[in-house]
């Protein structure tokens, strides 16, 4: 069996999201088989499973409670060099949190820092040849066609680490309640 590096990352499960694009994601994914839910990304890497300490749990914890809980839908499909995706809407809740952990841990930027901007995204497929992608995406885009939207709420985000071949989820962070509005 293959040793692999421990690695952690910080996450939004996107369990609405399975029924619709979960088959893809099993034929498309390969962090699907190894346990990755469908999920947006906040930050990976994260630091390693090995030296997360109770203070790194803090931080975490005292973000969470510093966020409210929130709706978003997934209903538009983009395309990186090597990945076709869903599109959350609206993005800035995402992109504050992300903003949130690079400040509290500057160490860790998005994707190691190879990009200069974290665009949030649901991954559906990677594909590292072009043409194979593009048949990919208009298979996506015809089925997120025929879904419209996607209705997703976010009220935690998830540690999750990888130290034996597989990812699993270290611990969830409960946001704030949103409130509701009986008008």
């Amino acid at each position: 069996m293959t040793r692999v590096a421990p690695q952690a990352a910080l996450i939004v499960p996107v369990r609405e999201a399975e029924p619709v694009v979960g088959e893809l994601r099993q034929r498309y994914d390969a962090t699907a088989a190894i346990g990755v839910p469908a999920h947006i990304t906040l930050l990976y890497p994260f630091v390693s499973p090995n030296e997360i300490i109770e203070k790194d749990l803090h931080k975490l914890q005292a973000i969470a409670k510093q966020t409210t809980a929130f709706e978003f839908y997934l209903s538009g499909v983009g395309r990186f060099t090597d990945t076709v995706y869903l599109q959350p809407s609206p993005r800035a809740p995402f992109i504050s949190l992300i903003k949130a952990f690079v400040d509290a841990f500057p160490d860790y930027p998005p994707y190691g820092g190879l990009h200069t901007a974290s665009i949030p995204h649901l991954t559906v497929a990677r594909e590292s040849e072009p043409e194979a992608l593009e048949r990919i995406e208009d298979e996506v885009r015809l089925l997120m066609a025929k879904q419209r939207a996607i209705q997703c709420y976010c009220n935690n985000f998830a540690l999750i680490v990888n130290t034996e071949g597989r990812w699993v989820t270290q611990q969830r962070f409960s946001l704030v309640a949103s409130e509701t509005n009986d008008d």
